[in-house]
């Protein structure tokens, strides 16, 4: 069997035309087709036009006291509590700085439990860097509305615990948060 070899060893292919090819045409048209794939893709990126999000940056008004050093926001004041399985509000929760104390109000509206072995607990959650602490047991008031009046630690600051759960917790000393039933986020 022969073998047909060509300039430097390497076999050479033929054209639809009849020409001989050799092999390393062969990889330098392929390389450069790979470049001019390359440039092309990056040429449709970049242009490729971004999605229109300035429309939303009229509705925010600048004064000197909105203008903040931070990439978030400040966090509203009030939060509506949501039923985790209904997803209905049940309820709200009001956060205020009152003589540079943290104070946490809640009023939800939830259902009848065997206060006995069970209670509802509120918590609050600091999303980044994760953490949250529980504000203590709701109690219900006159009308029957289960509620919370927390007041915070004059030296911690609370700026950063933007969510609200309400936990029903089961009588038996464990100190986690057990099964969520209401969630709120301040500022949504």
């Amino acid at each position: 069997m022969r073998y047909r070899h060509s300039y430097k060893g390497l076999q050479q292919r033929t054209s639809r035309s009849g020409a001989r090819i050799p092999n390393h045409i062969h990889l330098w048209l392929m390389i450069g087709g790979f470049v001019v794939l390359f440039i092309v893709s990056v040429f449709f990126f970049r242009n490729t036009k971004p999605e229109k999000i300035v429309a939303a940056t009229g509705i925010l008004a600048t004064t000197e006291s909105s203008v903040a050093f931070s990439p978030v926001p400040p966090p509203t004041s009030d939060a509506t509590l949501i039923g985790v399985s209904s997803q209905k509000a049940v309820g709200s929760a009001a956060r205020l700085l009152e003589n540079g104390t943290f104070h946490l109000n809640i009023r939800a509206t939830l259902p009848g439990i065997d206060r006995e072995s069970q209670f509802f607990q509120a918590w609050l959650v600091r999303p980044v860097p994760y953490d949250y602490f529980s504000a203590g047991e709701l109690v219900t008031n006159d009308l029957g509305t289960f509620v919370l009046d927390w007041a915070g630690s004059a030296d911690t600051d609370y700026n950063g615990y933007t969510d609200v759960v309400i936990t029903l917790q089961t009588r038996n000393g464990d100190p986690d948060p057990q099964v969520h039933i209401v969630e709120g986020e301040f500022g949504k």
